[in-house]
């Protein structure tokens, strides 16, 4: 093989030595590897051989399977092996057969060639050479790098095992064509894609540098031809970390601007080329020059900081700056930064600075001039203070500091709280300081500079202010010593020691001292009342006297005492004389048992309450004002009337309605009456001399019962009213009606008298309660009544005690009662269904319901027990019911019995062939009740029948024949009967393999014509499919045998398959035949220009299928150029500008072309010439003109400006004006030529330079200090220098600067100007105006003529002056007070009015003009005093003890005197003068409030009136005082008429006892809710303010509520159902009642003056509030409740059923009515022998469990209760399941397919059922008899069951017999076949095997009737001894134990014949 170009290869495949295995002459010519995947292997011909074999084998590869070749005719010689892996060695063994034999063996060792390379990276690097990477080819060795020269004869190649490399010395700007190959030892791999390179342009020559500026250079070079763009690169050699510059310039020359100075650069040029890719550059090195001074300098200083911020105008090329500053004295600080900003701390105050700036970059420039500024002033010296401790006043001076504007004073208490003071003096007045604070001054100067700073402050002076006055004062005395005090305070601030002033009635004055809050007054009279006042001081300074609140020592003890003679059995009264200082009195009585009682009074006489009847009491009186108690009275002796009567009690006759009363004298003699009184005025009453009589009482009615007693001379008290109750009155009108659905009554009666609630009760005729129901009203209903009975009904009235009679009123009779031991029976044949089941109580007709699973309904009525209901639906689960009836109603339905019909056909039989396997899936829709199906199918053309059997309703048939045509039947099975499916049903398989399958392709031709062999089956259609290699799928259809495929694709191999259709199925498809298409024609042509400038044009398309080689052509009106190439591009060279060409390319490959596509390129116009380029300077428009190339459509103009900004005009002409340019530019001209598709070269024109930018952003920045201006802009674009003027009309004089810089000062500007400013600019060759107008305003001159006017007690002053010169918008008007507060006021016009001026003081009032951006100089001072203040801080304060108003107040500057007014809003008034700061109102009326002024007068004016101050008076003490008590809640109330200026009250209850309890409001009324039952309790009320309270009200009395009984109990006698309530006894009662109402509205009641009585008549299983009521006539509603449980009532209506459970025995589930207060019931069952069950539960049912079968038993409930035993119902009698039956055979009937089971007759049994399940599908089939055997038929053939036998009864069934095994006869055996053994002369015979079958018999008969048999128990059998020549019919026959199957199918045989 040769490569193009001077490389060649040559490659040997290797090859081993020869293994002969058979013999010699088999020789392997040749292996050579075509591709990477495939070996041509060629051998010579070998005589006599029938086929070769090729066995090719990876060598040392065991994951690589060998290559399957299929054996190769005689004739053939060679063959291609594909499927290889590249680059592999390969053992290839050559074998020659003859026949089935191997002859000869040969076998060589041979490699593919590698895999082909791809190149996945090119690039040119340089202009001389190119850098490549390429893929890795499995199986390589070495590669080649081929690179020629596209257009030119230049060929470069490397051999290289690495996959990159780069070839160099190539030519500049020349494309090349590179590939690559792949090689090892078998040889060279193909050819990888070729990919076009150009290289790089050169780098121009001639580079130099020119320095324009300080910062800017321009860099020049000599053109490159053809290159349109160059790319300069900068780069800094003596600095790191500055990233390098790269520029793209389309001329031969560029500035380069920020240059940084002193470094040195690398400047480079490349050329670029047409795809902006840069060549290498021709590098020069350029060093700048040093960096300029800083020229402009300003500071920013903070005196808070003392720092000074420096910044500076930034100087280009400097790297840092360095500031430097310098005081008066030498000493510098200095700061660096890379900004333009620094900042200097720590600097000296009051000291003046020089600032000088050092630009630093490589090299260092210091500025020329410098800058100055001060600083701040230091703090003042000398601080001192002085005070009085009468005055709030504070002087705090200082001396004076220079270049201060003005101080800053500052005073902080010891709270931290902060005042100011601002003052230009040396001192400051703090006015309102406060009392007990420590001070601590502070003094800073404020700095004159304007800068809101100050100085700092100076160290701390200290000072205290005079202590502050004691607070809440109060004094307590000492209860268990007559002659002391405490007086307690609230320390206040800066006290150190307290003494305390006290003055008495009785003795002046007392005193004590104190260092802390408190103090002890020693020596005090009793029954004092005293005034107290306390002083504080701090050893300087003592308060003034505060009061505190008046102090009572411990009243007096009260003398005289004697007692008071009264008649009454339990109180006594006694007296005495008044003591001093008591507010109320209290009296203790004392019984000899010890028994003590009070009594309170504000008078002097007292009364002993609930004393005991006739005994002698020693009393005695103690005083008390609510804080202490006096000490004991003398002590008297005091005497109780006689007794009442006691225990008194009432028993009551229920039966005569009589009462006996009886009761307890304590005292011997005398008379008693009781009297009864009735609630309608019915009287009774008896009288005796004994203890007890008896009266009558009427039905119905309440009574009130009392006794007293006469002694001869008084009638005691009566004693306490007991209430009793008499028996109530008969109901009349009783009335019943049924509810036949519940059996529940309602009665009704008429009201009767005195009945609580009514019972009625339903018994039977042995006067048994079947029933109750208890009501409030006038009917109830009675429930749960028995089932069939006829009831009587009685209504009861209840009373509290005592109820009616119980006569029966009316009678009901109930609904029937459920039938029960229900049975169904089914006729199968005729689906008649008949029921029967036994009586029901009360029931005279019967009416029997059938509803079937569906919804269907039947039902038939009879008078008997038994009914038929026939016409019964098939497959349906029926629920059958009996219900008796009576005349009225009808009865419950008895428990539902199950019947099932028999079932129905299947239905909807389909089928579903699987057309692979051709296998049915069998489905259909069951009928109901069908339990199993059997499916069969079966074809005329296959002997074989086909079935399957399940219990669902789809099964699965396999193993079908192609091609056939079946019958479908599917039988159903239910419990008992069989059904066969009616409509016929069929089934085609799939058709069978198409066969002889032939197809032919014309070439070139896009249809194959296809034909085969019918195939067999029921064939709708054929379809043929051609599948291409391409995955697209054409096909056709016939009903014949042939059909035309069309529309196949060009170039691609198709395998050609036929498929048999049927109507339903697709058959398999026959085998493959496989053809090739012609290839197709090359699509998606595209034609490039790929170099405007050379013409070459690169021509690629899409590759198509099946081309070898392609052919491009271009052709134009006078020229044709071509290419061709293998691949899908190649390149037609030079087509030259101008020219528009059209491209074809066609394909072709094995001896065909395809159809050429053509495609269109247009070459690149030819470039303009003579391009010349000019600039107006006037409107910045540039005119560009050239001459006209060939070929231009038109052409487009480029300017490229130093801002970056591009111009473009586009013209057909050759000439271009481009207006609007920006100003102050440098742009490049170029023009090209553009075609349709490509542009010529870029020419160009000379450089225009725009007009320079004006200056823009003209700013004026004033010092209004210096009225200087300093001016700055920015520089518009081509702008190298400016003159900045400001121009006024007042000021004559022009002012202006000149700089090459953006900034200037102007200074000297007169104040009061209005200037205006422009900044001209000037370029290289114009100047330019800046257009904006901006103007300056200096600051306004000084006000003149300054005039202040202020009038008398005015805070507000008159200023005027005269207009300042200049803009001025507004003027400030400041006035400094000597206080330091300064006030100002702000006017547009020459006046002022500042308001707000301080009282008494003196102010320097100065006037300042304002501009809008500057604050002129102060005007000249004028001096002007104020009027003195109005009084502040004016206090007043009540004394409680003498309603006399102190008022206080701050003392004000300027007055000499105060007057005080006091007024109310009811007229009164009062008032009182002082030169010092406090006053005395006297006479104030109590409970009035008062608004006091103070006004201060001077010498001349009087100050306004104060703030007022409201005050408010003592209040009076309260009136009308009353007491309620709440008997509901056991609270007091207290209310009284509203107190004159009170604003809250203090109600003082005390008992008897001595307890007290105290309530506030701040109403008129209060609350006692925690008093103590059953005393006596005095009450008084005092009113209050919130300084005072008055002395207490005139006490009232009343007692409280009685106590609720204590651990009250009940204890229940469950036999009698009574219980007996006790309690605990209390003093002050009467009697105790006793009420208690159940659940069932029940109501008795009790009463009682002992501990204890008796409840009667309690309902069962009822739970009773009770109530237990202490009685005191006054408030009879102190109860105790808690609850009674009674003893639970009997069950009612037992009812028991019988569920029968077979696998657990026989169950009983017994109900009943549950009864109240049963907490579980327990039914227990004893049978006829003597066994008992029993269950328990909490519900109203339970189930008694295993139960003995054929039993009858006797069932009770019983109600439990905890505390009562166990309640009995009456019995209900129930009979078990009956037992299973036994003794059970059976007997298969093995020709009529059934069997007869028998077995021993069952106890109770009505009838039989006998259950014969399949061990194999599950389905059990029965039948019922009333005997004992029956009989079940239509056995299936072949399985076995298990039988079992139940007995029934009604609904209910026994447990199964023991069960037993059977089988039924086998199944006919099927699929017989057999074969003939000619040697033998036997004949084998098989069959399938069946599950039922234990042995097989083959019977084989002649033509000739000999017979002959064999036996066997599997398959097959072996029949022997055939006749030769005789032609015989077999049978086979199946059998097992008991039966023989029917015969099979017959087939003959015939044997051999004898030759």
């Amino acid at each position: 093989m040769h490569l193009p170009g001077t490389l060649c290869f040559f490659v040997t495949l290797f090859s081993l030595t020869q293994v002969k295995e058979a013999s010699a002459g088999c020789d392997i010519t040749s292996i050579s590897s075509p591709t990477a995947s495939s070996l041509l292997v060629k051998w010579s011909t070998f005589p006599g051989a029938t086929n070769y074999v090729l066995d090719v084998r990876a060598v040392n590869s065991s994951n690589t399977a060998p290559v399957s070749i299929p054996p190769l005719a005689s004739s053939t010689l060679e063959k291609l092996v594909q499927g290889l892996r590249p680059g592999q060695i390969y053992q290839v063994t050559f074998k020659v057969f003859l026949l089935s034999y191997v002859t000869c063996i040969s076998s060589q060792m041979a490699q593919t060639i590698p895999a082909t390379s791809q190149i996945s990276f090119s690039k040119a690097i340089s202009s001389t050479s190119i850098r490549f990477e390429w893929s890795s080819a499995q199986g390589a060795d070495k590669y080649f790098l081929m690179v020629e020269g596209t257009f030119h004869n230049e060929t470069h190649n490397l051999t290289l095992t690495t996959l990159n490399g780069q070839v160099d010395n190539l030519r500049n700007n020349t494309a090349y064509n590179c590939y690559v190959y792949s090689s090892n030892a078998a040889g060279i791999g193909a050819k990888s894609l070729v990919k076009t390179i150009r290289t790089l342009v050169q780098p121009p020559d001639g580079v130099s540098v020119r320095e324009l500026t300080q910062s800017m250079a321009r860099v020049s070079w000599f053109s490159v031809p053809g290159v349109l763009l160059y790319q300069v690169s900068v780069t800094a050699s003596n600095k790191l970390g500055l990233a390098p510059v790269l520029r793209n310039v389309t001329g031969t020359a560029v500035n380069i601007s920020s240059l940084e100075p002193c470094l040195t650069y690398t400047i480079g040029v490349a050329s670029i080329n047409m795809f902006l890719e840069p060549g290498e550059p021709t590098n020069i090195n350029y060093t700048t020059p040093t960096i300029s001074t800083v020229s402009s300098i300003s500071v920013e200083y903070s005196c808070v900081t003392a720092m000074a911020s420096v910044s500076w105008v930034a100087v280009f090329g400097a790297m840092s700056y360095r500031a430097v500053i310098t005081d008066g004295q030498g000493r510098s600080l200095n700061c660096t930064s890379t900004g333009t900003a620094c900042q200097i701390p720590m600097l000296h105050c009051g000291e003046l600075y020089s600032v000088r700036i050092t630009a630093i970059a490589n090299c260092e420039s210091s500025s020329d001039g410098s800058y100055i500024f001060e600083t701040a002033p230091c703090p003042p010296k000398a601080p001192q203070l002085y005070r009085e401790c009468s005055s709030n006043v504070i002087l705090f001076s200082w001396s004076p500091t220079n270049s201060t504007a003005y101080y800053h004073a500052l005073a902080i208490d010891s709270d931290d709280h902060v005042t100011n003071c601002v003052t230009v003096g040396t001192s400051c007045y703090f006015t309102d300081t406060v009392c007990g604070k420590s001070y601590r001054f502070y003094v800073s100067s404020i700095y004159s500079g304007g800068l809101d700073c100050n100085s700092g402050n100076t160290e701390e002076v200290v000072v205290k202010t005079a202590p502050c006055l004691p607070q809440n004062v109060h004094t307590n005395t000492n209860c268990n010593s007559i002659s002391t005090a405490v007086t307690s305070w609230d320390g206040p601030e800066g006290a150190h020691t307290y003494t305390v002033e006290a003055r008495g009635n009785r003795r002046d004055f007392y005193n004590c001292t104190s260092l802390n809050t408190s103090c002890t007054l020693t020596d005090l009279e009793c029954g004092e009342s005293l005034s107290v006042w306390i002083v504080a001081t701090d050893g300087d300074c003592t308060t003034d006297l505060v009061l505190g609140e008046v102090a009572d020592t411990v009243p007096c003890i009260p003398q005289n005492v004697s007692a008071v003679e009264t008649c009454s059995s339990d109180t006594a009264s006694f007296t005495w004389l008044s003591s001093n200082g008591a507010i109320f009195y209290i009296g203790m009585a004392t019984h000899a048992d010890g028994t003590v009682h009070t009594c309170t009074a504000m008078a002097t006489e007292c009364s002993f309450q609930n004393l005991k009847c006739g005994e002698t009491y020693d009393a005695f009186v103690i005083a008390t004002n609510l804080q202490c108690n006096s000490s004991e009275s003398q002590h008297v002796l005091l005497q109780t009337a006689p007794c009442a009567p006691v225990s008194v009690a009432v028993s009551r006759d229920c039966t005569g309605n009589r009462a006996t009363v009886s009761w307890q004298s304590l005292q011997a003699g005398g008379l008693y009456t009781a009297v009864l009184q009735g609630e309608h005025g019915v009287t009774g009453n008896c009288s005796t001399s004994f203890n007890n009589c008896t009266a009558d009482l009427l039905c119905g009615v309440n009574y009130n019962v009392t006794v007293s007693r006469i002694d001869g001379h008084c009638r005691s008290q009566p004693s306490t009213p007991i209430q009793i109750q008499s028996a109530p009155c008969d109901p009349q009108n009783v009335t019943t009606v049924l509810q036949c659905d519940t059996n529940a009554a309602n009665v009704t009666w008429a009201a009767s008298a005195g009945a609580n609630g009514y019972t009625a009760m339903a018994t039977d005729g042995q006067q048994q309660r079947l029933a109750s129901c208890h009501t409030m009203g006038t009917s109830c209903q009675l429930t749960s009544l028995p089932c069939g009975m006829r009831l009587n009904v009685t209504v009861q009235a209840d009373g509290a005690s005592c109820n009616s009679s119980s006569q029966p009123r009316s009678a009901v009779v109930t609904a029937p009662c459920i039938p029960t031991h229900v049975t169904a029976a089914l006729n199968c044949t005729s689906n008649i269904a008949s029921i029967t089941w036994y009586s029901a109580l009360g029931a005279t007709w019967y009416s029997v319901k059938a509803e079937g699973s569906q919804g269907y309904k039947a039902s038939c009525n009879n008078t008997i027990t038994r009914c038929d209901i026939p016409n019964l639906q098939c497959g349906q689960q029926y629920s059958i019911t009996v219900m008796g009836r009576n005349g009225d109603c009808m009865g419950p339905a008895s428990q539902p019995i199950t019947l099932v019909s028999a079932p129905c056909p299947n239905t909807g039989i389909q089928a579903r062939l699987d057309c692979r396997t051709n296998s049915a899936l069998i489905s259909w829709t069951p009928g109901n009740g069908t339990l199993s199906s059997n499916a069969t199918l079966q074809s005329f053309q296959d002997a074989q029948k086909h079935s399957c059997f399940t219990n669902g309703s789809s099964c699965n048939i396999s193993s079908l024949q192609c091609g056939q045509h079946y019958n479908i039947s599917v039988s159903g099975y239910g419990q008992n009967c069989s059904t066969c499916s009616k409509p016929l049903v069929t089934l085609d398989t799939a058709p069978c393999v198409p066969t002889q399958v032939n197809v032919s392709l014309s070439c070139g031709s896009d249809t194959a014509s296809v034909s085969w062999a019918a195939s067999s089956g029921f064939v709708s259609n054929y379809i043929v499919t051609a599948e291409g290699d391409n995955g697209i799928t054409q096909t056709c259809n016939s009903s014949s045998t042939s059909c035309n495929i069309s529309g196949l694709a060009c170039g691609q191999a198709y395998n050609v398959s036929v498929t048999a259709l049927s109507v339903d199925c697709t058959g398999q498809r026959s085998e493959v035949r496989r053809v090739n298409t012609a290839p197709c024609a090359p699509q998606s042509v595209v034609s490039q220009l790929l170099d405007c400038q050379t013409g070459d044009v690169q021509v690629s398309w899409q590759s198509s299928n099946g081309a070898q080689i392609y052919y491009a052509q271009a052709k134009s009106t006078d020229k044709v150029l071509g290419c061709n190439s293998t691949s899908t591009s190649c390149v037609i060279a030079a087509i030259g500008c101008g020219q528009t060409y059209n491209i074809t390319v066609a394909a072709e490959g094995n001896g065909c072309s395809s159809n050429s596509v053509t495609s269109q390129v247009t070459a690149a116009p030819c470039p303009p010439l003579n391009i010349q380029s000019r600039i107006n300077c006037g409107n910045n428009t540039a005119s560009v003109s050239w001459s006209r190339g060939n070929g231009a459509q038109s052409f487009l103009t480029t300017l490229e400006c130093s801002n970056g900004q591009t111009y473009m005009c586009r013209t057909n002409e050759t000439g271009c004006d481009i207006t609007n340019m920006m100003c102050g530019q440098t742009c490049s001209v170029k023009v090209a030529a553009e075609g349709r598709s490509c542009n010529s070269s870029v020419g160009s024109g000379s450089p225009i330079i725009t007009a320079p930018c004006p200056n823009t952003g003209i700013q004026a920045r004033l010092d209004c200090r210096t009225n200087s201006a300093l001016i700055s802009w920015t520089p518009g674009n081509g702008t190298l220098s400016s003159n900045a003027t400001l121009q006024s009309f007042q000021d004559a004089q022009k002012h202006s600067c000149f700089t090459n810089g953006s900034s200037c000062n102007i200074s000297s500007l007169q104040c009061g100007q209005h200037y205006n400013i422009s900044v001209t600019g000037y370029g290289q060759n114009c100047s330019t105006c800046s257009k904006p107008l901006v103007t300056l305003d200096t600051a306004p001159c000084v006000p003149t003529q300054v005039n202040v006017s202020l009038s008398c007690g005015s805070d507000t002053a008159s200023v005027s002056w005269a207009a300042s010169s200049g803009f001025v918008s507004n003027y400030i008007v400041t006035a400094e007070g000597d206080n330091g507060i300064t006030q100002t006021c702000n006017s547009s016009s020459t006046s002022c009015n500042i308001s707000g001026l301080a009282c008494g003081q003196a102010y320097n009032v100065s006037v300042t003009a304002l501009s809008v951006d500057c604050t002129g100089q102060r005007s000249e001072v004028r001096r002007v005093n104020t009027a003195p203040c109005v009084p502040q801080n004016v206090s007043a304060n009540v004394t409680c003890s003498s309603n006399i108003a102190k008022v206080t107040w701050g003392s004000s500057q300027g007055a000499e005197l105060y007057s005080v007014t006091a007024s109310s809003v009811n007229g009164l008034s009062a008032n009182c003068t002082s030169a010092s700061t406090s006053c005395d109102l006297l006479t104030l009326t109590c409970g009035e409030s008062y608004t006091i002024t103070v006004k201060a007068k001077g010498s001349n004016c009087s100050s306004g009136n104060s703030a007022p101050v409201q005050v408010q008076t003592v209040p009076c003490v309260p009136g009308h005082v009353q007491g309620r008590v709440n008997c509901t809640t056991g609270d007091v109330s207290v209310s009284w008429d509203r107190s004159v200026g009170a604003v809250s009250y203090t109600a003082v209850a005390w008992s008897s006892g001595g307890y007290a309890s105290v309530c506030n409001s701040t109403g008129t009324a209060c609350v006692f809710s925690d008093l103590l039952c059953g005393m006596n309790y005095s009450l008084a009320v005092s009113a209050s303010d919130r300084s005072c309270r008055t002395a207490p009200s005139q006490p009232v009395v009343l007692n409280t509520v009685s106590c609720k009984p204590q651990n009250a109990s009940a204890l229940l006698n469950c036999d009698t159902n009574s219980a007996v309530v006790t309690w605990e006894l209390t003093d002050n009662l009467t009697h105790h009642t006793v009420q208690a109402a159940g659940s069932d509205g029940h109501r008795i009641n009790c009463t009682s003056s002992d501990h204890s009585c008796t409840l009667s008549g309690i309902h069962c299983g009822q739970r009773y509030n009770l109530t237990v009521t202490a009685m005191d006539g006054v408030c009879d509603n102190s109860n105790t409740y808690f609850t009674l449980q009674s003893a639970p009532c009997a069950p009612s209506n037992v009812q028991t059923s019988l569920l029968c459970d077979i696998h657990n025995g026989s169950v009983v589930s017994v109900s009943w009515v549950k009864t109240n207060g049963a907490e579980a019931f327990m039914a227990v069952a004893v049978s006829n022998d003597g066994h008992s069950y029993s269950c328990n539960t909490t519900t109203a049912s339970c189930n008694l469990q295993e139960l003995q079968c054929g039993q009858n038993y006797n069932v009770s409930v019983y109600s439990m209760a905890s505390g009562c035993g166990g309640v009995k119902s009456t019995m209900s009698q129930v009979q078990t399941a009956p037992c299973p039956p036994h003794n059970v055979s059976a007997n298969v009937q093995c020709d009529s397919g059934s069997v007869l089971v028998s077995w021993s007759p069952a106890v109770d049994a009505s009838q039989f059922r006998v259950e014969m399940k399949s061990q194999s599908t599950g389905v059990i089939s029965s039948c019922n008899s009333t005997n004992t055997q029956c009989s079940i038929a239509h056995l299936p053939c072949g399985e076995s069951f298990n039988i079992s036998v139940v007995a029934l009864r009604g609904s209910c069934q026994s447990q199964a017999s023991s069960g037993f095994n059977i089988a039924s006869a086998p199944c006919t055996p099927q699929g017989v076949n057999g074969t003939v053994d000619c040697v033998t002369n036997s004949a084998w015979v098989s069959w399938e095997v069946d599950m039922g079958a234990e042995s097989y018999t083959v019977l084989a008969v002649g033509d000739d009737g000999q017979n002959t048999t064999c036996s066997s128990a599997n398959s097959t059998c072996n029949v022997p001894d055939l006749g030769c020549g005789k032609s015989y019919t077999f049978q086979v026959t199946a059998s097992n134990a008991a039966c023989r199957s029917p015969p099979s199918n017959s087939f003959q045989l015939e044997t051999g014949k004898y030759i």
